[in-house]
């Protein structure tokens, strides 16, 4: 994606994190996943994951429901509020996490004691790494106006769900990336005639103001996925970065 917009990878995180969180969770939490194998070690971190994961659901939802519900959790989430943690697996809020009050993270705040770079408090999103704990993958969304149009696809998403609930779920798919919406940011105040009267002209709309989101009708915005090559590329200028020697950490700041 562009330079300070949303990425798949913070997506992808974001997915495993609500099916964490559902009542009757889908997922496990990734310390669970890391509990009874071996360490793999980097820094302070432990990357391992087992080679099956087994676990049991009791959840029974159909895919079209989890995808609604999925819409729904986030157009609704409290971003400001609660982090978004794969490896905590639960909602809690960003206040507890830097009050070091998530028992879930113990291996985070031994990590800050010895020096590491912080976690990254200071977004509009916070979605930790489920590995590097101090990372903010999040961060990568830094435009507010950005922001407004993540959250706007996710409310125009769970609307689409809604109204197309009696169509085949192709059709759902198809219109969900059709049928979009795009942020504009309100007009500025238009200063009011001295007689108080309100100025039909100044909005070209009769002097109603214009709503912030415009449905085009039309893919307003076109994924384009890099090639192969250019991920792959991208792969090994970042494993360059890493300097394991050293037990380095790579940083946001590494990264850009």
């Amino acid at each position: 994606t562009n330079h300070r917009q949303m990425n798949t990878y913070c997506i992808i995180m974001m997915l495993i994190f609500y099916l964490q969180t559902k009542k009757l969770p889908l997922l496990p939490s990734v310390q669970d996943l890391q509990k009874g194998i071996p360490r793999v070690n980097y820094g302070p971190w432990n990357l391992g994951y087992p080679r099956e994961i087994v676990f049991q659901s009791m959840n029974r939802e159909s895919i079209r429901q989890l995808l609604t519900a999925f819409f729904k959790y986030y157009a609704t989430f409290e971003y400001d509020k609660y982090l978004i943690s794969p490896y905590v697996g639960r909602r809690v809020t960003v206040d507890e996490m830097k009050q070091q009050k998530v028992r879930e993270l113990q291996p985070y705040y031994r990590a800050e004691q010895q020096q590491f770079p912080q976690f990254n408090y200071g977004t509009l999103l916070h979605i930790q790494d489920p590995f590097e704990l101090n990372m903010n993958v999040g961060g990568v969304l830094n435009s507010a106006q950005h922001f407004e149009q993540f959250k706007l696809s996710f409310k125009t998403a769970h609307e689409v769900c809604l109204a197309t609930i009696q169509e085949p779920f192709a059709k759902v798919l198809e219109e969900v990336f059709t049928k979009t919406k795009k942020f504009s940011k309100p007009p500025k105040n238009v200063p009011r005639p001295k007689n108080g009267t309100t100025n039909n002209n100044a909005t070209g709309n009769g002097g109603e103001t214009p709503s912030p989101a415009e449905d085009n009708g039309k893919h307003w915005r076109i994924c384009r996925l890099l090639p192969i090559e250019y991920e792959l590329f991208m792969v090994r200028q970042i494993l360059l970065v890493r300097n394991t020697d050293k037990d380095a950490i790579i940083t946001e700041r590494q990264i850009k």
